[in-house]
């Protein structure tokens, strides 16, 4: 909406104010917040609705009431004051159940339950979830039963209950193709399928891939193909199988590139390198990295471009291909800085001092070869207590020489 409708909206509330349309003025105002809420002027948003508030609380207007306490809280929730949205909603929700409107009642449950979930309260995210449950059961509304299912089957797998969240995802996958939602079964099947895969279950987790790839297929959805194919090598290489996981990371990549997916794309080159290494190919598996690595960085996504660097030291290392492993040290020291992360710091400038001293003078060293090893000292590792010396020549122990010693 334009600010010249807001003008005309303001024009027409102070008509109606002038005339002692009370009610007129508060569902003006109402459209008011709306559309300042539209052009991003949540604050000025939050003045019309509590205008509108007080006046429909004057006119004993309960129904209004409580449809603008739902808009207070959603405002108040974009301007990121989540203590007074959730104290709105739970306003709303109470006097929606009071004049008996049941919808009213579960969808701010919902929107509450969403928020404390964001806000890392997950017990209480689950509690009004669990509230409005039967609310949409009675109404008959499958989208929002498996909508409100699959977040509390989400909740519970992030809190570590992956057996009571997998039951749950079941429920709502029936629930999904009762209502002949193919979207909503198509993401509950993908969750599912992560589950299982989590708790150890790799055929069902297999099983329930194949699934949504079917029907990820029909929907024409190549976006979705090419997940569902990560998903299922993930799968595979838990299983032990490199060679299938590889076939599927590769289907999973020319549908990355013709779609221009160049961020997915680089994820799916930091798995596949995975697959690599289980077919005895760390060449191939560097490929990858350094195939990944300048999108990762372009993009932004540091955490997935520490792990593929973390990645590269372990197999160089493996290799003792110290000139390849260097440079990487070299930049995860330069993200740890610049995000002032000295612990990190001290433990690449340890393990770099560490490889430094086994290449340089023990080459023959067995590293292991397992592509999530942290590029961390262990507690026993002998070479990085003695602090061997720092390659610049001068002498002093490593970390004393760039001023990090304890």
């Amino acid at each position: 909406m334009r600010d010249e409708s807001v003008t005309e909206l303001e024009q027409t509330r102070l008509t109606l104010r002038a005339a002692g349309d009370r009610l007129g003025e508060a569902v003006t105002l109402n459209k008011l917040g709306f559309a300042h809420k539209e052009i991003g002027n949540t604050r000025q948003s939050i003045g019309c609705f509590e205008q509108a508030l007080e006046i429909v609380r004057e006119l004993k207007e309960r129904n209004g009431e409580a449809a603008i306490l739902e808009s207070l809280a959603d405002a108040h929730g974009e301007a990121g004051d989540h203590a007074r949205a959730l104290s709105f909603f739970e306003e709303s929700s109470r006097l929606f159940r009071v004049i008996q409107d049941h919808e009213g009642a579960f969808r701010v449950l919902i929107k509450s339950a969403s928020l404390e979930a964001s806000v890392g309260n997950q017990a209480m995210a689950i509690s009004l979830f669990e509230k409005a449950l039967p609310l949409v059961r009675a109404a008959g509304h499958d989208a929002y039963e498996v909508f409100i299912l699959s977040n509390i089957a989400e909740l519970l797998r992030a809190a570590g209950d992956k057996a009571v969240a997998a039951s749950i995802s079941e429920e709502a996958l029936r629930v999904a193709r009762r209502a002949g939602d193919r979207m909503a079964e198509l993401s509950v099947l993908n969750n599912l399928g992560i589950i299982y895969r989590e708790v150890g279950d790799l055929p069902r987790a297999l099983s329930l891939f194949e699934q949504a790839l079917h029907l990820r297929r029909a929907l024409g959805d190549r976006a979705g193909e090419a997940s569902t194919l990560h998903s299922t090598a993930l799968a595979y290489l838990l299983m032990s199988e490199p060679a299938r996981a590889l076939a599927c990371f590769e289907q999973a990549l020319a549908l990355h590139r013709a779609l221009g997916n160049r961020a997915d794309e680089a994820i799916t080159l930091i798995d596949r390198s995975a697959a690599h290494l289980g077919l005895d190919n760390p060449a191939a598996a560097i490929a990858d990295l350094e195939q990944a690595l300048p999108t990762l960085r372009a993009a932004g996504n540091t955490p997935a471009e520490v792990g593929a660097l973390k990645m590269m030291v372990t197999i160089c290392v493996a290799s003792q291909d110290r000139n390849r492993a260097l440079p990487c040290f070299e930049r995860l020291l330069q993200i740890f800085r610049d995000a002032g992360d000295s612990t990190a710091e001290r433990a690449t400038l340890a393990e770099m001092a560490n490889v430094q001293h086994t290449l340089g003078d023990r080459v023959g060293t067995t590293v292991s070869h397992e592509p999530t090893m942290p590029i961390r000292p262990s507690p026993g590792d002998t070479a990085v207590r003695s602090e061997p010396p720092c390659p610049c020549g001068s002498g002093a122990p490593f970390l004393r020489c760039h001023g990090l010693d304890a």
